[in-house]
């Protein structure tokens, strides 16, 4: 997951913590004089899908078990950027390893190549060898990174294609838990008592 460096300004927290009370008093009076909500609402079970739908709260909105099949691909997603978290630690070092390596070959080169002495040309082949063997430890480092991201990235495509499909499904979806909820009984307004 990315990481946020925003920091959030104190008069706007302070704010919005003042403001929220206000507004929902303001929003259940609005609902008292309008009479029984009529729930679920399309707007917020789109609300739910555009702000939490990766882990399946607009199903969970709409009282639908599917909803349960987003949380184990989230936990995937989490559990895997915890691996490349810690495998990016791995990756920082054996870089500078190779580094060094690539370095101390660079110094290792004889400086007149076609008169090089014994010492200057097995110092060049230790050079090069201890780097083939930090590029190999660089590649196996950064191909367990990328592996872990592919995991990631395929569980964020399933929960993108899931919400595709439940952006289409929303208005029926809504409906049909609506006339349900009607058949139930559930008219009374629960803000009244």
């Amino acid at each position: 997951m990315p990481s946020l460096s925003f920091v959030l300004p104190h008069w706007l927290y302070w704010g919005i913590l003042l403001l929220f009370p206000l507004l929902a008093m303001f929003l259940v009076a609005r609902q008292r004089r309008r009479g029984a909500p009529r729930e679920p609402l399309l707007f917020n079970a789109y609300l739910f899908w555009l702000t939490s739908g990766f882990m399946g709260l607009h199903r969970m909105y709409l009282k639908s078990w599917w909803g349960f099949v987003y949380v184990p691909l989230f936990v995937v997603i989490l559990y895997c950027n915890g691996e490349v978290r810690e495998s990016r630690e791995d990756v920082s070092r054996t870089t500078a390893e190779y580094e060094q390596a690539q370095t101390a070959l660079h110094r290792a080169q004889p400086l007149d190549a076609a008169a090089a002495t014994p010492e200057e040309r097995k110092a060049l082949a230790d050079a090069e060898a201890a780097g083939r063997e930090k590029k190999t430890a660089l590649d196996a480092a950064t191909k367990v990174q990328d592996d872990w991201k592919d995991r990631a990235r395929m569980a964020g495509i399933v929960i993108l294609v899931l919400l595709f499909v439940d952006a289409a499904l929303l208005p029926a979806l809504v409906r049909k838990r609506r006339a349900q909820a009607t058949a139930a009984g559930y008219a009374a307004d629960p803000v009244a008592h």
